[in-house]
């Protein structure tokens, strides 16, 4: 542990650093957010209003705002600035689970666990868009890096959305339980779920003319664990023709395949590929490419 910092009267749920790296947010089952120092390692400030935990944080892209959501069903807006709230938004009518911010334009997107999607106006505030209701409720989401595309992460599926108009373009059935997290990073889209004391890694490719393939992998997993793999269609244009995926178990000391009903003692390891010179190894420390 670096550095611990104490001030909240319950458990933390939702932690966001701020852009610029200074500050970082918690919001907690207390129903505060607070706002810390990273140097001086104080709480600059807290903000009261929400009636239940806080779920989710986002900062806008220029740091002057925070948005949270939370228990109560509600979307919060607060100026840093001036140390306000600046706006409500009541209209989800299940907990706020994620938030995110639109890349270039000063547009916000909520998904809530009363199985929609909704598009806010943050010039107007005003909802401009809903998709839903969904089959589930919305876990995660994370907009394109051109802020074309909106993904999110619903209990057992993936879906992506456009909000100018709002259309869903395509779903997939990932099957996958507890989703915690989505991310975009250098032209991949990574998710992170977890149940039990497993934890479950997803990694798509979604850059411009290249294979975009799903699949995830268990960091710790059980000897009658099957590797599930999923295929979905790439958002480029030119994209080559899928290929042939495999995927298989593997002993974590000898490398030999290992039958999803077999049994054994030794902690293994999944290995998951479009194309054997493209593998990644999850191992208990993580991920490497090999």
């Amino acid at each position: 542990v670096v550095r611990s910092l104490t001030g909240h009267r319950s458990s933390c749920t939702a932690v966001e650093f701020h852009p610029f790296g200074e500050f970082f947010a918690s919001g907690s089952s207390d129903t505060d957010l607070k706002i810390w120092d990273i140097k001086k390692k104080g709480c600059l400030h807290t903000y009261k209003g929400h009636r239940g935990a806080i779920k989710s944080i986002r900062f806008t892209p220029d740091g002057r705002w925070i948005v949270t959501g939370g228990e109560d069903n509600i979307v919060k807006v607060w100026d840093l600035t001036a140390g306000k709230l600046l706006h409500d938004f009541k209209f989800h009518s299940g907990q706020i689970r994620c938030i995110d911010f639109h890349p270039q334009e000063f547009l916000l997107a909520t998904g809530s666990a009363d199985r929609t999607v909704k598009f806010w106006d943050l010039e107007t505030f005003e909802l401009i868009g809903s998709a839903g209701p969904e089959d589930t409720g919305v876990r995660s989401m994370v907009f394109h890096p051109d802020g074309k595309t909106l993904f999110c992460g619903l209990e057992q599926s993936l879906k992506v959305f456009s909000w100018e108009p709002v259309r869903c373009h395509d779903a997939v059935d990932m099957r996958w339980n507890n989703l915690a997290d989505l991310s975009i990073y250098e032209g991949k889209l990574l998710g992170c779920s977890y149940h039990e004391r497993r934890v479950g890694v997803w990694v798509a490719d979604i850059s411009v003319s290249v294979i975009l393939c799903m699949s995830y992998v268990y960091l710790f997993v059980c000897p009658n664990f099957y590797l599930l793999t999923q295929l979905i269609e790439p958002y480029a244009l030119g994209v080559l023709p899928k290929a042939n995926f495999f995927a298989e178990l593997v002993d974590s000391v000898d490398d030999n395949p290992v039958k999803p009903n077999g049994s054994t003692a030794k902690p293994i390891r999944a290995v998951a590929t479009s194309h054997p010179k493209n593998m990644y190894k999850v191992q208990e420390s993580g991920i490497a490419e090999s």
